[in-house]
């Protein structure tokens, strides 16, 4: 989770990893095209939120490193001749200048035609992607393997970011509808209505209130409160 400026949008990345030169790479699966969240606005937003989190107050901008964020999607962008498009700023008068500003964003698009310019290896995930019973490479071996690892575990880590999933869009739903903090009936105050609907279904789901708490960002206490106002709390 990044945290911008004090009551800016915060964003959930899916994968955010560095290298050991220190560059940045967020990676994001994309599971639908929604015209009223439009990706590559997007994008521009979480490579804004990279580069604050690259460097602290009073640092040089030359400190700043390469940073790419990718976007894996199981549907065609941009009219959907290419399966790969990759972006850096250059100059529209001059297209041969290239800014030099070390952001990358980059869309692969499962559903796009033309493999051109794209290494084997990440074909054979995208064809991965559209169909999961075509495994090309070791490569895609891998993955598949840790999928199904993945699809197995009793632990309930799929079943949390599940969870996390469900809650950024019932929150989003709640302020859409104008539901402000403190105005529902029934809920911890200061918790938000899509909250509390998300971790009455997770205590439902016999979830551990720690990890509720841990994933909705709730203090264990209101946890347990809504809990309690809901018929829903355990001995323990």
């Amino acid at each position: 989770m990044l945290n911008g400026k004090k009551d800016g949008k915060a964003v959930r990345l899916d994968i955010f990893a560095k290298d050991d030169e220190g560059r940045g790479y967020d990676i994001e699966m994309q599971s639908s095209n929604d015209p009223n969240d439009p990706l590559p606005l997007r994008a521009r937003y979480y490579v804004s939120m990279l580069d604050q989190e690259a460097i602290n107050k009073g640092e040089h901008y030359r400190e700043l490193k390469q940073t790419f964020v990718i976007f894996i999607c199981n549907f065609a962008l941009f009219g959907g001749k290419r399966r790969l498009y990759t972006f850096n700023f250059r100059c529209n008068e001059d297209p041969s200048i290239k800014l030099n500003d070390n952001s990358t964003i980059v869309f692969l698009c499962s559903k796009g035609k033309s493999n051109s310019g794209i290494d084997k290896d990440i074909v054979s995930f995208l064809d991965y992607i559209n169909d999961d019973s075509q495994i090309k490479s070791d490569f895609v071996k891998e993955i598949d393997k840790r999928v199904n690892q993945l699809n197995k575990n009793a632990d309930g880590e799929g079943e949390v970011h599940m969870y996390e999933w469900s809650f950024m869009k019932e929150r989003e739903k709640g302020r859409a509808e104008g539901i402000v903090e403190g105005r529902a009936e029934g809920r911890a105050e200061g918790v938000e209505i899509g909250q509390v609907k998300l971790i009455i279904n997770m205590i439902k789901y016999n979830m551990p209130l720690e990890t509720i708490a841990n994933s909705t960002k709730v203090a264990l206490e209101k946890v347990r409160q809504i809990a309690k106002e809901h018929n829903l709390l355990k001995k323990e």
